[in-house]
């Protein structure tokens, strides 16, 4: 685990040879303390202490308590502690590994299984401290910044001990972790979204390592953002091709009817190993030689051709010996700048069909290679000797290869795929069956992940192959773009294992219909991809679909719906939209806007919904503002799974739902438009924790309830609320209650302006069939809403 990657200090004036800490019970030290008490920890703005002994303080009961709490006499607590070359007192981790490894991962001491469940009793403890900390302050002192995180990497260490298979990490489990890693990334000149990438992607122990690499591209991220990197974009017009160790020479050219014979052919056109003198290009066909090896480079690198199938000779010359060091006799090559056609004016036609066809052979271009080589400018000048199994690894996930669209499947769909560093062709797969066989591996879960995402897809021979494949790529291509928007429909066709037939139908159609016709395409679509909550389509009948999976940091679908039945995911696409059945809520009448409001389908079950919407970058609030010309619609509230069943668990864990407009309804199928993405979670004690909105929400049912119907709370109109009138919070309103009663305020809902133009506090509010949509300024804010039964159809628009 990371050591001394940044310099802690030891910061105890204790004068005890055996450390700072105490030995004694973890979670009372504060209490032993004098002059302390839990809330200098958890409101330190509001301390007299200093954040310097604020820091002391942590460091010695938050580090080095809980090493004693988790080793007890096998740790002493002075062997964390080093001294510099100047003689300043560090903190180190260099015995935690062994520590971990002995206590809790080796068979040696089974009685530490016993002892786990207060540990990580005591590891939550102190990661919440250190939240509580960094949410309560603004600006944190370096050196308690640095004690933070000490103990974030401690408290991750150890509960990857206990339970190496955990989902949460502390450190992800509180904001702010790494605010010390990302700090020292962007002051050495990382990409904003390379930081924003890595830090979503790496659990701490693995971050802290990778922070330590050089930017891939230093100083030229003036213009990138959080989520998309800029630096090194392709732009129409302006490519600059680069030469290999030399100031200039002649290019190699193909011929570009020779490139469309092969591919009419069916075959794929490789580079021969053997060129002449002159300046064509000699060219083979996998007919003739089926095996090859396939180059996988970034364009912006410099080895692409936008204007004609042409590569320096120099660039050529660096490919085949690359080449003839990874077999003997050298292997042909496939490289994309030569293989696929360019748009030549005098075979234009001809050319366009021709690269529609090498387009429908992407997926068997990289399955059928021999090897896939990755060129990438960031690793090409690394010695891979002088890298541990795991630095290899955390340079592959961080490169620059890993952010862009078409690198993506060519390196998923490789049988084998080696990444050239400066001495050597590292393979990849080889790397981390090695790296994972290490006892270490544990402690950068991570790595995993990343791996996986990179290397490991589904298999094709799964029947639910393609209603899975979206809601598997959507990760990692959430960091990933193209120079070409309409690219990403192409790479999708491939990725979903489309037949060549269909994929050329996805590359000849319109650019900016791309991605309709991969939709369209697909013979199988899941109702899971209705709640991504991201950008859609706006063409009428795909408004459902997703507009695109690119540079969508904080994007996703919901965990996929492993029901009894995968038939129950199964959605179909017709002119209309999207048909599929789903259970959800039925909310009533649109009569206000809504953003955020409450939803209960009985007494005792409330729900907590809020609209949202995505700019690509952060979530911020939906809103439909309120329109006196408001069409005639009702509102459902969807879900992958009935809520009942979703947060059968009561808690806190958010949902992502939708909220669609029901227009009209056909043969028992509801049709319907997507308005939203909503995020839903239960509510529990909701008379507690909302008693004032609770008693409106009481008032407003017994004054408009149907005086016939038999449940109605009050006997008469004459029986006034007088005690609760003034949850009208309208004086007027208040006073023409008190003399008319329940009359005044339906009167008073279903007029949307007052005589003197002013709106009404609760205009639209109203009661249909029983339930009662509380509205309030113009928006919704109560609903009372009915389930809707799981086999409900819905066409969704």
């Amino acid at each position: 685990m990371p050591n001394r990657c940044f310099e802690i200090p030891f910061l105890s004036s204790s004068d005890s040879s055996d450390g700072p800490y105490d030995n004694q019970i973890f979670s009372t030290y504060i209490d032993r303390k004098p002059s302390w008490t839990v809330d200098d920890i958890l409101s330190p703005k509001q301390s007299s202490h200093s954040q310097t002994a604020l820091a002391d303080t942590i460091q010695t009961w938050l580090f080095f308590g809980l090493i004693h709490e988790a080793f007890g006499h096998h740790a002493r607590q002075r062997d964390f502690i080093d001294v510099d070359p100047s003689g300043q007192a560090l903190v180190t981790t260099a015995p935690l590994w062994r520590l971990c490894y002995d206590t809790f991962l080796s068979s040696a001491h089974p009685e530490a299984s016993s002892r786990s469940h207060e540990l990580e009793k005591s590891i939550a403890l102190a990661a919440e401290f250190v939240g509580r900390i960094h949410l309560g302050l603004q600006d944190i002192d370096e050196e308690l910044e640095k004690v933070l995180f000490s103990v974030m990497i401690l408290c991750d260490a150890l509960q990857l001990s206990i339970n190496p298979s955990t989902s949460v990490l502390p450190s992800r489990q509180w904001p702010l972790s790494d605010v010390l890693l990302e700090n020292h990334m962007r002051l050495v000149g990382w990409c904003p979204s390379d930081m924003q990438k890595v830090t979503k992607m790496l659990d701490l122990h693995s971050l802290t390592l990778a922070s330590k690499i050089p930017p891939r591209d230093p100083g030229s991220h003036d213009r990138c953002d959080s989520v998309r990197c800029y630096a090194n974009d392709v732009v129409s017009g302006e490519y600059l091709r680069k030469h290999h160790n030399c100031n200039g020479c002649e290019e190699f050219v193909a011929d570009p009817v020779e490139i469309c014979d092969i591919l009419d052919d069916g075959h794929l056109p490789l580079i021969d190993p053997s060129q002449g003198n002159g300046p064509k290009l000699r060219l083979k066909s996998t007919g003739e030689a089926p095996k090859y090896i396939a180059i996988s480079h970034v364009w912006s690198d410099g080895l692409g051709n936008p204007h004609r199938n042409a590569i320096y000779r120099c660039q050529l010359s660096r490919l085949q010996d690359l080449a003839c060091c990874l077999s003997q006799p050298a292997l042909p090559l496939w490289l994309d700048t030569i293989s696929c056609p360019r748009d030549y004016e005098h075979i234009r036609e001809r050319a366009r069909k021709a690269y529609g066809q090498a387009i429908a052979f992407m997926r068997r271009t990289y399955r059928d290679a021999e090897t896939v080589l990755v060129l990438d400018h960031s690793l090409l000048d690394v010695d891979s000797k002088n890298l541990t199994h795991l630095g290899i690894l955390l340079r592959f996930v961080t490169c620059g290869w890993t952010r862009r669209l078409w690198t993506y499947q060519e390196g998923i769909l490789a049988r084998k795929l080696l990444v050239q560093f400066a001495d050597r062709a590292v393979d990849i797969d080889e790397v981390y069956s090695r790296w994972q066989d290490s006892s270490k591996a544990i402690f950068y879960p991570s790595i995993r992940g990343a791996y996986k995402e990179l290397r490991i897809l589904l298999d094709s021979g799964d029947d639910d192959y393609t209603e899975k494949i979206l809601h598997r790529v959507s990760r990692p291509l959430q960091f990933r773009k193209t120079s070409v928007a309409s690219d990403e429909a192409l790479c999708l066709s491939t990725l979903a294992n489309l037949s060549p037939e269909r994929v050329k139908r996805v590359s000849e159609s319109e650019k900016n219909k791309r991605m309709e016709t991969f939709y369209s395409n697909l013979p199988t679509i899941s109702k899971q991809i209705i709640f991504w909550h991201g950008d859609r389509l706006q063409q009428i009948g795909f408004r459902w679909a997703p507009a695109s999976f690119l540079n969508n940091s904080n994007l996703y679908f919901r965990d996929w719906d492993h029901g009894p039945s995968a038939e129950c995911n199964k959605a179909m696409l017709s002119c209309s939209g999207l048909s599929f059945d789903c259970p959800g809520i039925l909310l009533g009448k649109l009569s206000g806007g809504i953003q955020s409001f409450l939803v209960t389908t009985g007494p005792d079950t409330w729900y907590h919904v809020s609209c949202r919407q995505f700019d690509g970058q952060e979530g911020v609030p939906f809103r439909i503002v309120p329109d006196h010309n408001m069409p005639d619609i009702s509102l459902a509230l969807l879900n992958p799974t009935s809520f009942q069943e979703d947060f059968s668990t009561p808690g806190f864990e958010t949902r992502v739902s939708l909220i669609v407009a029901i227009v009209a309804e056909e043969d028992g199928t509801l049709i319907a438009q997507t308005l939203c993405p909503a995020f839903v979670f239960r509510k529990v004690g909701i008379g507690a924790e909302l008693p004032l909105v609770m008693k409106t929400y009481q008032f407003f049912r017994k004054c408009l309830q149907d005086p016939d119907t038999p449940e109605r709370d009050c006997d008469s109109d004459s029986e006034l609320d007088v005690e609760n009138a003034s949850l009208l919070e309208d004086e007027s309103l208040v006073g023409q209650y008190q003399a008319r009663g329940r009359a005044a305020v339906l009167e008073h809902v279903q007029r949307p302006v007052s005589a003197q133009g002013e709106n009404l506090l609760w205009a639209g509010t109203t009661m249909l069939n029983g339930r009662l949509s509380l509205v309030r300024e113009g928006m919704h804010s109560i609903f009372e809403g009915s389930e809707i039964a799981s086999r409900q159809r819905w066409c969704l628009d």
